[in-house]
């Protein structure tokens, strides 16, 4: 067990019901599969978290099944998952499941987030042993310089939703209302600033 808490006690899971969400964006960038979900989550899929990690997609699939037995048990084993599981844990990652499921064309697909991206990428390119690892270290400090989110969104070309942008388009209507006389009390003027505090 990493710590005096486990995942089950912190989060009920039992009764989670999956996310409905679907791929904003996707493609393969130099070799490496990787999107965007409708939420705004970037993502590697299975097979490209293996090649930024320098590893067969058997390693990410056997890390995953290990992560699932770990959460379900609250025993995290000694080794990677020790590694993995505190790193995720401090980053307030309490999920059953490293990925997210997401469906296309009728089969179910493993989007890993961020998050999980760089904690195996950072758990093979510092803390394994394997060979693999100076792939890991070289994917680990080309994604540190940027971070991971900000490079998928950037090799998409995706830009993120203005959660503002509603906001801005009403206050553009108000200003450019011409049939309003000067000195009109607006409400939504007058409330702006609370809105913005809000």
């Amino acid at each position: 067990m990493l710590d005096d808490e486990s995942p089950k006690k912190r989060t009920p899971y039992s009764h989670t019901m999956p996310l409905d969400l679907d791929v904003k964006r996707e493609a393969v960038i130099n070799g490496v599969e990787m999107g965007v979900l409708d939420n705004g989550i970037p993502y590697l899929t299975q097979t490209g978290l293996a090649e930024v990690c320098g590893v067969t997609r058997l390693r990410i699939k056997e890390i995953t099944d290990e992560w699932s037995e770990s959460f379900e048990s609250g025993i995290f084993k000694r080794g990677k998952m020790t590694f993995i599981g505190t790193y995720l844990l401090k980053e307030g990652f309490t999920e059953p499941r490293l990925f997210i499921p997401v469906m296309k064309k009728g089969t179910e697909h493993h989007a890993y987030p961020d998050i999980v991206c760089m904690a195996i990428i950072e758990y093979y390119a510092f803390e394994s042993k394997q060979a693999e690892s100076e792939t890991a270290l070289r994917s680990y400090r080309e994604l540190a310089k940027k971070g991971l989110k900000e490079y998928i969104y950037e090799a998409l070309s995706y830009e993120p939703d203005d959660p503002w942008k509603h906001y801005h388009d009403r206050v553009s209507l108000l200003k450019e209302m011409s049939s309003v006389p000067e000195g009109t009390y607006i409400i939504f003027n007058e409330i702006s600033g609370l809105m913005v505090d809000l």
